[in-house]
């Protein structure tokens, strides 16, 4: 499974080295990188997006998740003013609600675009901020790695400390949640519909008409989720395809079992949400 990899570094020159290190890791076939960025804090506390020199103008829908990851690094304070930023594009991203960031596609890094939401543990997220102090640098990536050594051998070389946290959605979570508290509005309601007075019982049909609505909205929101999950997965699927035609036989295996693992690891959210969309359109047509 994918996760989030954060390497925290003391200068901003160790931190380009760090990057160049998952470049050639990832030209290897030693793990894959969908996204990575290299951030920095001034010492206000600013985090701002860097660009490297390689930088090319690629366009694509993987690494969503890191982007708004650094969005969440910055705060809610930062983005608002526009000081999370790779030049004055990056800035004026961020304050449209996602950080831009590098996505590692071969040997460049390019420009990511439409953030939407990072999907990490908010443990892992508050250990990231604390790692990471003022005046020093950062590469967040995302990445999909069989075993630690690789990353963890050579940031240690250079200076580096890393942070893993496995991809969480927390998104599909607050949809999950979101519609079980509403299941659980309705039946309350539907039980004070049974014991109301006969001059209230208005207000509560009301009431459940509004949640229920609610409840449709919700649904909808599950629905363009799930499509936007079936995109990027495409997207990410392509990659990968593209990898495993190019790549030598040594590697090959690596990226057919990550291809694999990706596959499973989607399936079974979108049937969650599915399920849940489901459990919410029987409990309101009761």
């Amino acid at each position: 499974m994918e996760k989030f990899v954060a390497v925290v570094f003391d200068t901003e020159t160790q931190a380009y080295a760090g990057a160049e290190a998952l470049r050639s890791l990832h030209r290897s076939g030693d793990i894959t990188v969908s996204a990575a960025a290299v951030v920095a804090k001034d010492a206000g506390g600013i985090v701002e997006v860097k660009k490297t020199v390689d930088e090319g103008p690629i366009g694509t829908a993987v690494g969503l998740g890191v982007g708004a990851l650094i969005g969440l690094l910055a705060g809610p304070a930062a983005v608002a003013a526009g000081t999370v930023a790779a030049g004055t594009a990056a800035a004026a991203q961020a304050a449209a609600g996602g950080a831009l960031l590098g996505s590692m596609t071969g040997s460049t890094f390019g420009m990511l675009h439409d953030i939407d939401v990072a999907e990490v543990d908010v443990a892992a997220l508050d250990e990231v901020k604390r790692r990471l102090a003022p005046g020093q640098s950062c590469v967040i990536a995302a990445v999909d790695e069989t075993w630690t050594a690789p990353i963890d051998n050579r940031m240690a070389a250079i200076g580096g400390t890393v942070i893993r946290a496995p991809r969480h959605s927390v998104a599909d979570a607050y949809y999950e949640a979101e519609a079980r508290a509403l299941d659980a509005e309705l039946t309350e309601l539907e039980d004070d519909l049974r014991q109301a007075h006969a001059d209230n019982k208005a207000a509560v049909k009301a009431k459940i008409d509004a949640t229920k609505a609610k409840i449709e909205a919700n649904n909808a929101k599950i629905d363009a989720r799930i499509d936007q999950m079936n995109a990027d997965f495409d997207a990410r699927l392509d990659e990968i395809d593209a990898k495993i035609e190019d790549a030598s036989e040594r590697t090959r295996q690596k990226f057919v079992d990550q291809k694999a693992r990706l596959k499973a690891d989607h399936e079974a959210r979108v049937a969650r949400l599915k399920g849940r969309i489901e459990v919410a359109q029987a409990v309101a047509a009761e």
